[in-house]
């Protein structure tokens, strides 16, 4: 069985933290065939998690140098932390489920799932309140995460609003100078002095 501590040492390695813990979780899942325990759930949830984080991080990487990130490794994060979850839930380890479920919540403002990042995260609260401590570096994190997210949900609003105002403008214009609409100029006077000023050249 793996020891965590080497675990985190290896994970130092950008190129190889994935498959060091993809291994580490091929390792947990094969000694499930022998002896399901307790300790063994907690090591496959933590593994489960710390690689859900990391396909969050990786797709945060993405967005931060392109315009756009790979969004299937967001897909990958959910299900890992659900995965998680629900070993953490079954064995009642609310305070490392409370950790996992600010991992999901990211995951879920990836894809601008705002509602069920923010129901995800205020569960994330309630549980680090509840075995931490309402003044706790837990809560503290919880708090920060869920003003981000609702900074995020607000812009994504504001843009939403501006391309249905550009959109409905757009459309207006169109109506009201389609081709072939006859429109009606006012103000113009004709004047002879351009005719006279040509007929002396």
């Amino acid at each position: 069985m793996f020891n965590l501590g080497q675990l985190y040492g290896f994970t130092s390695k950008n190129n190889d933290e994935l498959q060091v813990l993809q291994e580490a979780l091929d390792e947990v899942r094969g000694d499930f065939l022998h002896a399901s325990t307790l300790q063994l759930q907690v090591y496959l949830s933590t593994i489960l998690t710390i690689m859900g984080k990391m396909h969050v991080s990786q797709y945060s990487s993405q967005i931060a140098n392109v315009a756009s990130g790979d969004k299937g490794k967001c897909t990958v994060a959910i299900a890992l932390c659900e995965e998680a979850l629900s070993i953490l839930r079954t064995h009642l380890q609310y305070g490392m489920a409370a950790q996992t479920l600010t991992v999901l919540a990211s995951a879920h403002s990836n894809f601008d799932m705002f509602d069920e990042a923010r129901s995800t995260l205020k569960e994330a609260l309630d549980l680090s309140c509840r075995y931490n401590g309402k003044e706790s570096t837990e809560v503290a994190v919880c708090h920060q995460r869920m003003a981000f997210i609702c900074q995020e949900q607000a812009e994504a609003i504001r843009k939403q609003v501006d391309m249905h105002l550009e959109y409905m403008l757009i459309n207006s214009m169109r109506h009201y100078h389609s081709r072939g609409s006859r429109v009606l100029v006012e103000g113009l006077q004709k004047t002879s002095s351009t005719r006279e000023s040509k007929a002396s050249w």
